[in-house]
């Protein structure tokens, strides 16, 4: 009852709209909550700003930039303060009222006299609005102007404030430079406006915040100060509440996060723009009148490309940021801010128009329903574009506009669905009417031998009464002979009352020489007792056999090559084995086949180049093949052989050689040039019973593919015979991968530390933290073993995060220790590995930035290592990642550098502090200086690009020689000391080697004992 009930809810119109809009609803309600509607909604709000085009601005705000000329004409960058001072005067005595900042001036000049220009210019205007952050308490500051007042504090990077002030609060201070303008400037500026600006996902800048607050003190921004003082309003009298700014009766309304919504006037040269050489210029040819700057506000800001950070805006791709505060100012000064919507409304307008559109939309045609979801979304665009153009509300109308769209479209559909099925049954019906009399009918007297052929039964063979006679002769002569037996079968066993009615598919000969496809049905009168006639139909279903034939080798060949797929070859696969099992003297093998390479090949040229070359490798390898043999394609560059009724292993090799030398034949693709080679694995059979361990032909596809894995692990190119000692040793690898992530779970994982010695003072400078296992029954195992399995399983990443807490935990242990027991030695640093799986993970900077955080371990005594071939896989990824953890304050070193292919014309591009030889170039350095030629050149380099050298694999007094010869910084290596663990290495630090070999070898016997 409930499901009739569901039933006729959806059947009705309003049922269908109601229900399936509400889905709609739900469905884009999702994406906005997800946030995957942001992108869309921000281009909408762009393309309703571009559609209004631009409006006239206010006749008060005009805009002095220096420009690229304004840099060439003086020389240098950044400009002299002279200038500055020199356009302040000028301003002033054309009778601005307002010149604001858009620069800042953090320290004194290297011109003293051109900052006093600068200072008393400000104080003689008594107009000038600064753009500056605080200063930093406890800051040291050599300048000799006296200090403003310090209100905020700097700690690690970021503005913080009290308890009491929460994160909204700081309107991405974090994107703010952390320098100040110069006390002095500060003092004698009218107001001071805060620079807290930051751009959007998308580097866009729409909203900007107004003012920040703190201890009931509230500081403006650059726009709020200056327009603040224009208006001659006191800084104390702005008000502010949660929701807007009050401004010299000008409301200015405010989103949840303080910010404000820019109402853009257009892109950039809407507000009057003069370059300093104009408002500079002297002769009364080019002198500007004074009229222009008369009671205005002059903004002064950078758009000379590469001096100043220029943002996208919605309007221009690059707009300077003094367009930015131009347009901020206009909003307050002609009360044009817009409100924005409340949180509630673009849900509510989602709902309301997926019900809309999907009620109204209900039991029309296509056309009617496009037509009503065109004149939704027209109405919502035009109400959400007339109350922007007002400056009035922002509605964000991407959402419900997609919200009626998906509506419309699940009505339409779900409606012709459900004319579909009707239609459906009633097709069924009407078969089942016209069962006994489809397409060619015939009827048959059993008593006479008469038969009966229609028209259509005739023209359905392309003939007609005198090509086609009335006579069974002339049925049964056109039954292809393989199916004339089964054809009578059918009918004897109808007419004897076995079956029903009679039906039997055959084919049969037309007029044209072809055969046919047919369907024959029939029934015998009476149906009881000795039947006198049969009548029937006959259906012509060539298409229908056709259309079966096509899905029957689709579903076992593959559609690019054409060779068997993967359900054939097993299938075959599976009766070789049966064939072997009864049979002691037949063999048969298996070949699997990587095309090498292919990868490369497939990005490189594109995925058709790469389609034509598995085409042209499937053709090669059916040369290679004897009859009876298959070949197929499991998949990508994956083929596979299977050889039947071979004499030996011999023959299995010769076929993949010569398979091998085929591939190796360059390929002519579209003008291309492609050579390649191909990987084999072989698995053959030999006497009865080998194969019983094998419980399905999939066991020895996958010993196929062992072979073919340790083939491609010699180098590639090569063929390699399965044997049992592969698959213990895939066997071992799966059990040591069980047993590594056992160790994860159970902590079972150790941290060492090998020292780096100082070669100036030969003290110890740092550690480098190594891992070692400590298995249950293998003991200690190092980690050659297990980098490169965990690497691969992912299990790198949490071994890594482990290693970093751990030394950054101990190397603070001993940061105290030293504080207290030996004060006057340096403080050491500790170098921990990134594996290149962990450095290309998303978020990695925020993690390590996390753990700083979580151990209060100083950054500055972190050094982390990252192998050079990681980061030249990728040069452009890599600078952006080495440059965010080179912002959190620690160092970053390329371990093994020289080992591969180095491209030096991009390690200038790296943020790299440190360069580690390679122990494999220091152990070949010889007693009289032989062979340490690629360690100078690397020290050489590293000098020139003002780098730290540390060399590691120091085992003799001749290597340590020679690497102070050279000037290197730092070495490490058994010469001082093997990897100890944490309570030898304290002993290193703090009592010399003696004491820890003691302790180390005392941790050795614990570990085996």
């Amino acid at each position: 009852m409930r499901r009739q009930r569901s039933t006729r809810w959806l059947d009705s119109l309003i049922g269908q709209g109601l229900t399936l809009g509400l889905f709609s609803g739900l469905l884009v309600f999702i994406a906005v909550y997800l946030g995957w509607m942001t992108g869309v909604e921000r281009g909408a709000m762009d393309a309703m700003y571009r559609a209004r085009g631009k409006l006239y601005p206010s006749k008060n705000i005009v805009i002095v930039h220096a420009d690229e000329g304004t840099v060439a004409r003086f020389g240098r960058w950044p400009l002299p303060r002279k200038v500055y001072a020199d356009i302040i005067n000028r301003l002033s005595a054309a009778g601005a009222k307002t010149i604001a900042f858009d620069v800042q001036f953090p320290a004194p000049s290297d011109r003293p006299k051109d900052d006093l220009a600068l200072i008393e210019a400000c104080s003689a205007a008594r107009s000038v609005v600064q753009a500056a952050v605080f200063y930093v308490p406890g800051a040291s500051t050599t300048s000799t102007f006296d200090t403003a007042s310090r209100s905020l504090a700097l700690r690690g990077g970021r503005f913080q404030l009290d308890d009491q002030i929460s994160d909204h609060e700081l309107f991405g201070l974090d994107a703010v430079s952390s320098t100040v303008a110069i006390g002095p400037l500060l003092d004698s500026a009218a107001a001071v406006g805060h620079v807290t600006v930051y751009p959007e996902w998308d580097g866009a800048l729409r909203r900007i915040p107004h003012y920040i607050r703190y201890k009931e003190k509230t500081y403006p921004s650059l726009s709020l100060a200056a327009a603040a003082h224009f208006l001659s309003v006191m800084p104390q009298d702005i008000r502010v509440d949660d929701k807007a700014v009050f401004i010299a009766e000008r409301r200015i309304p405010l989103n949840q996060k303080g910010e404000s919504l820019i109402n853009w006037r257009g892109s950039t040269g809407v507000f009057p723009l003069y370059t300093f050489q104009q408002v500079l210029a002297t002769s009364a040819a080019e002198k500007l009148p004074d009229e222009i700057f008369k009671n205005s506000i002059v903004l002064i800001g950078i758009t000379h490309p590469g001096a100043y950070e220029r943002y996208a805006t919605p309007l221009s791709p690059n707009q300077p940021a003094v367009e930015l505060q131009a347009n901020a100012i206009d909003n307050i000064l002609e009360n044009r801010a817009i409100q924005e919507s409340p949180p509630w409304m673009p849900v509510a307008l989602i709902f309301a128009m997926s019900l809309l559109a999907g009620v109204l939309t209900s039991g029309r045609g296509a056309r009617q329903g496009a037509l009503i979801m065109l004149g939704l979304s027209a109405v919502l665009w035009i109400s959400g574009s007339l109350l922007l153009a007002q400056a009035l509300w922002y509605l964000p109308v991407a959402a419900p506009i997609l919200a009626a769209v998906l509506s419309c479209g699940l009505t339409l559909s779900y409606r012709q669905l459900h004319d579909a099925r009707d239609l459906k049954i009633a097709e069924e019906r009407y078969a089942l009417a016209v069962r006994g009399a489809n397409d060619g009918i015939w009827d048959w007297n059993l008593e006479t031998g008469e038969i009966y052929f229609s028209p259509r039964w005739r023209s359905m063979l392309g003939g007609d009464e005198t090509t086609i006679p009335s006579s069974v002769e002339a049925w049964t002569e056109r039954v292809h002979p393989d199916d004339l037996e089964r054809v009578a079968h059918e009918f004897k066993r109808h007419l004897t009352g076995k079956t029903a009615h009679y039906e039997c598919e055959y084919r049969i000969l037309n007029n044209s020489a072809e055969y046919l496809w047919v369907l024959a049905r029939g029934l015998r009168v009476p149906e009881t007792g000795k039947p006198e006639r049969v009548a029937g139909s006959m259906t012509d279903i060539s298409a229908r056999k056709q259309a079966e034939g096509e899905l029957l080798h689709n579903a076992f060949y593959d559609a690019l090559t054409g060779l068997p797929n993967r359900a054939l070859f097993m299938d075959r696969l599976g009766r070789a084995i049966g064939r072997a099992e009864r049979h002691s003297g037949y063999m048969f093998a298996v070949l699997f086949l990587d095309i090498d390479r292919f990868k490369i090949i497939n990005d490189s040229l594109g995925h058709t180049l790469g389609d034509q070359l598995l085409v042209s490798v499937a053709q090669r390898l059916e040369t290679c093949l004897r009859p009876g043999d298959t070949a197929a394609r499991l998949g990508g560059d994956e083929f596979t052989l299977l050889l039947d009724g071979i004499n030996g292993l011999e023959d299995a090799i010769r076929v993949a050689e010569r398979f091998q030398m085929e591939i190796a034949r360059p390929f002519n693709l579209d003008g291309h040039e492609i050579v390649s080679g191909a990987s084999v694995g072989i698995v053959a059979s030999g006497e009865k019973g080998q194969f019983t361990h094998y419980g399905q032909p999939e066991d020895i596809l996958r010993d196929a593919d062992t072979a073919l894995y340790r083939a491609k692990a010699q180098g590639r190119g090569r063929h390699e015979v399965f044997d049992e000692t592969m698959h213990e040793h895939a066997v071992s690898m799966l059990r040591l991968e069980a047993d590594l992530r056992q160790a994860l779970e159970n902590d079972a994982f150790l941290i060492f530390f090998q020292p780096i010695i100082a070669l100036n003072s030969g003290q110890i400078a740092g550690f480098e933290a190594l891992a070692r296992w400590q298995h249950p029954e293998r003991g200690l195992i190092s980690p050659g073993e297990f980098i490169t399995l965990a690497e691969e399983t992912g299990l790198i990443i949490p071994i890594d995060q482990w290693m970093l807490r751990q030394a950054c935990r101990q190397t603070l242990l001993w940061h105290d220790s030293l504080a207290r027991e030996k004060p006057q030695h340096p403080k050491p640093t500790v170098s921990v590995n990134l594996s290149s799986r962990h450095f290309s993970t998303p978020g990695l900077s925020r993690h390590i930035a996390q753990v700083l955080q979580e151990t209060g371990f100083p950054p500055e005594y972190l050094r982390l290592e990252i192998t050079e071939s990681v980061i030249l896989e990728n040069i452009d990824s890599a600078v952006a990642m080495l440059g965010e953890l080179k912002a959190l304050g620690l160092q970053l070193a390329i371990d093994d550098f020289g080992t591969g292919y180095s491209s030096l014309s991009y390690l200038h591009r790296l943020p790299i502090d440190i360069l580690k030889i390679d122990r494999s170039f220091v152990m070949r350095m010889g007693t009289d200086g032989e062979n340490s030629e690629i360690v100078r050149a690397v020290i050489t380099l590293a000098r020139s690009l003002h780098m730290i050298v540390n060399a590691e694999g120091v085992e003799t007094p001749a290597q340590l020689a020679q690497l102070k010869a050279l000037e290197c910084d730092y070495c490490q290596g058994y010469y001082f000391s093997p990897p100890l663990g944490t309570s030898a290495a304290t002993e290193y630090l703090m009592h010399g080697h003696a004491a820890a070999e003691l302790q180390r070898k005392s941790q050795v016997l614990k570990a085996i004992g």
